[in-house]
């Protein structure tokens, strides 16, 4: 089984988004700590898509995948 932490921003001027994914988050990973990441993320102008930046967070959540073998 495999996780993700899924992070969807709105990008500036634009009424797209984005998603910024993180494999393997920690177990331990908060709420909190997500939206301190964004703000950072955020502020320092540190995602940009097509000349447009990350504006808001507009969600967040943890993608849990179970891969089975076929026989």
């Amino acid at each position: 089984m495999s996780s993700t932490l899924k992070m969807i921003f709105t990008l500036s001027g634009s009424t797209g988004n984005t998603t910024l994914s993180i494999a393997e988050p920690a177990s331990s990973l908060t709420r909190n700590a997500v939206n301190a990441a964004a703000a950072q993320i955020i502020g320092n102008n540190v995602l940009k898509v097509d000349g447009k930046y990350a504006a808001t967070l507009e969600d967040a959540y943890i993608q849990t995948v179970t891969r089975t073998e076929l026989a």
